[in-house]
């Protein structure tokens, strides 16, 4: 093998080999530094991986979508299976990739690789028999895993850059790997990558069960969950005098936010005392313990509206900057709530103190007709203001539970809310 095979770096980078005082390359689009040896040392050159620090356990939320990730999801597919926006996804994957001390663009066999590592998700098993790696794919399988960019990969691996694809395609045929990520969860089931650097950094394991490895050709994902795992969200009652001054506290946050924007806010009822009356029932959308959204559901309240029993949303409110994926979650909810609660249908309000087509308030509109709300013209409210009248038609949706737990006392009838409006 030549030189050249053996160190694959660029004529420039060789050319500063033979310079006293070599520098690395700088720039944002520099590969991660190298140390270069003359080629009569021939000493093998191995790219930096990750820090070695210690690692930032997971919050249970950011659990869940690496597990999606340790299922071969994209961010796309995981927002479609969550029902979390492609923007929040990434930003999820960015904030797994910095507790992980993971470099900023690396791509997801690296970031699968480190949460099997570092125990943050179930780790995998399979029925496949362990394919025999020769020492030179087995340097490849670790290379792969540990880095992303492929000029890294052929140093780490000590293969020539031009020969890493048929390299990678010959591993990934031996055994039976559809992709790189797919490759990493099978190696970590098999122990092949037991012995990573990483190791010794673990963080406190994860509570859950070894998820299955599936023994026919690969689908969309290499293994399989044994147990589910706790939903990402819940909607509870808020049941004690701080869960309610939390959201009162919330409310006020929120109305400070729209009156900075130059938005209505409401002016006939005081909202944050009727979070603050125990008899009113609030819910609340956690998120990991943090109070998302504040709402109060009344079962068949008396509107200037409408036909038939509903399931009234009352006074939502929602954290400042976080609307629209927390509006999405509730409309989720709230349709499947109503079905089991044996309502046919869900029915909100929004202050409108302007015509409805003239924004800010045309483009709110038109978000929630895009989640399935019903525009139902406008009049006044249940609190004596102009408003928007919305409704949604309930709907059971079996596999919900995953994604949204819910504890939430079944609304009070109408009769038992007049003190409430």
């Amino acid at each position: 093998m030549s030189p050249r095979a053996r160190h694959p770096v660029n004529p420039d980078r060789r050319a500063r080999a033979h310079v006293a005082d070599p520098r690395p390359p700088r720039g944002p689009a520099a590969p991660l530094p190298v140390t270069v040896h003359s080629a009569e040392k021939e000493t093998p050159v191995t790219p930096p991986v990750t820090t070695s620090a210690p690692i930032t356990p997971l919050t249970p939320t950011l659990q869940r979508v690496a597990q999606h990730l340790a299922d071969d999801l994209t961010p796309r597919e995981i927002a479609t299976r969550t029902g979390l926006s492609a923007v929040t996804v990434r930003q999820y994957v960015g904030d797994i990739r910095e507790s992980l001390h993971c470099p900023p663009r690396c791509k997801p066999p690296v970031i699968v690789h480190r949460l099997f590592a570092a125990q943050q998700v179930a780790p995998p098993t399979t029925d496949r028999p362990t394919p025999k790696l020769s020492p030179e794919q087995q340097l490849l399988l670790q290379a792969v895993a540990e880095h992303s960019n492929p000029h890294d990969i052929a140093v780490a691996a000590k293969i020539a850059p031009a020969d890493v694809r048929a390299a990678h395609d010959e591993l990934l045929d031996k055994t039976g790997a559809a992709n790189t990520t797919q490759l990493v969860v099978l190696a970590h089931a098999w122990g092949l990558l037991g012995t990573s650097r990483h190791d010794g950094e673990r963080s406190e394991p994860v509570n859950a069960s070894p998820v299955s490895v599936a023994t026919k050709p690969f689908p969309a994902s290499p293994h399989r969950r044994a147990t589910a795992l706790p939903a990402v969200y819940e909607m509870r009652t808020l049941c004690t005098d701080a869960e309610r001054d939390e959201a009162a506290a919330l409310v006020q946050d929120r109305q400070r936010w729209l009156t900075m924007r130059g938005m209505p806010v409401p002016a006939q009822a005081d909202i944050p005392a009727l979070f603050r009356d125990p008899q009113a029932k609030p819910a609340g959308l956690f998120e990991d313990g943090l109070l998302l959204a504040c709402m109060i559901p009344q079962r068949g309240p008396h509107l200037r509206w409408g036909e038939g029993p509903c399931l009234f949303l009352g006074c939502v409110h929602t954290l400042p900057d976080r609307s629209d994926d927390t509006v999405r979650l509730i409309t989720l909810w709230v349709s499947d709530f109503a079905a089991r609660l044996g309502v046919p249908l869900v029915r909100a309000e929004v202050l409108a103190r302007h015509p409805l087509d003239v924004d800010p308030i045309a483009t709110f509109l038109h978000r929630l007709t895009d989640m399935g709300w019903d525009l139902r013209g406008s009049g006044t409210g249940q609190h004596d203001e102009r408003v928007a009248r919305l409704e949604l038609t309930a709907e059971r949706r079996p596999g919900l539970s995953a994604l949204i737990g819910c504890r939430v006392h079944e609304p009070r009838s109408a009769a038992d809310q007049r003190g409430i409006a």
